[in-house]
């Protein structure tokens, strides 16, 4: 039992990225004739499997799901397997994504039952003020982090060294949230003033695990979707007293359940930077006219723009997979 749930949250997971990479953002209204990904069930190499739609990838994805969350055990046998918690917590960020909130706010409290831990950041410091990117003090290591719900990894962790923030994204976090203290500094490598007009990522890995702060922002945007603006603040609030400091810290408040959802996709934006899930939510929110947008990002050759309602939010299926297999039909362009 525990063998099968393990290999049908991982299928469910390879596939919930795969589908969200290569394929329209779920719409109820047309995932039954939307191209999906090939759905391989069998194990049979000489296949030539052709797309699925997106309803029937995300039927395997929850249907993998449900099971996995009956038959994994309540505690993993080691960090690199999982847990029924891990499965609530999956099907929550899955519900999410196809516009589900009544079950991704259920998935998310079950999980937030069993784990809801928050890491406070005023425990961390500088090893050295002077030298920022010279370490940081109680800086739990991904592996053993105190939020963490499910241990997930990527080969690419330094994937921002050298790099600097944007600008929209410095004006959104503010330089007194803890986020941006730990995470960005004016200071380069070498212990000298930075000469870029943005501060660069101070060099540490990225936390791609699925954790509590996820959960918690799950649950607030269900509760902001459904008008219930007093517990989506409380959700909010209560992750962000733990990433700034006591003299800088004040609640967020709306007066519309619109301006509480507004407050949740910020904050979303905030806490799970470096997580992997960025370009999922820019994609869902491309459908909603509050929230749709032309991104911009530039260097010093070119400017690039991604505007909005673009196919490009689809990514292009490989030509190594068209070539092996011509039945698989290219994204529209």
């Amino acid at each position: 039992k525990e063998i099968l749930g393990n290999a049908f949250f991982n299928r469910a997971f390879a596939y919930w990225n795969l589908i969200n990479l290569y394929a329209k953002d779920y719409d109820g209204t047309t995932a039954a004739t939307d191209l999906g990904v090939p759905l391989v069930t069998i194990p049979d190499l000489e296949a030539k499997s052709q797309r699925a739609t997106v309803a029937q990838v995300y039927e395997l994805i929850l249907a993998d799901l449900l099971k996995a969350k009956d038959q994994l055990p309540n505690v993993a046998k080691n960090l690199y397997r999982h847990n029924k918690t891990a499965a609530y917590a999956m099907l929550a960020r899955v519900y999410q994504s196809m516009d589900n909130h009544p079950e991704a706010k259920k998935y998310a409290n079950m999980a937030l039952e069993i784990k809801n831990t928050l890491f406070d950041y005023n425990t961390m410091s500088f090893k050295n003020p002077a030298r920022p990117s010279s370490g940081i003090n109680n800086r739990p290591d991904d592996i053993s982090h105190p939020e963490m719900i499910s241990y997930q990894a990527t080969a690419f962790s330094n994937i921002l060294t050298g790099t600097s923030i944007s600008p929209d994204f410095l004006d959104l976090l503010g330089t007194k949230d803890l986020r941006y203290v730990f995470n960005w500094s004016y200071i380069e490598f070498n212990g000298k003033p930075t000469t870029d007009p943005y501060p660069p990522y101070l060099r540490h890995s990225l936390n791609y695990n699925i954790g509590v702060p996820e959960m918690m922002l799950i649950a607030a945007e269900a509760e902001a979707r459904a008008g219930q603006i007093s517990p989506a603040l409380n959700l909010l609030n209560g992750l962000r007293k733990k990433r700034f400091k006591p003299e800088d810290y004040a609640d967020l408040t709306a007066a519309t359940a619109d301006e509480a959802l507004k407050l949740v996709i910020d904050e979303r934006r905030r806490e799970l930077f470096g997580k992997g899930l960025r370009w999922f939510d820019m994609r869902r929110l491309d459908s909603d006219s509050r929230f749709k947008r032309t991104y911009t990002r530039a260097n010093t050759a070119q400017t690039y723009k991604l505007e909005a309602g673009s196919p490009v939010f689809v990514q292009q299926i490989p030509p190594k997979v068209q070539l092996l297999n011509p039945a698989i039909k290219l994204n529209p362009r």
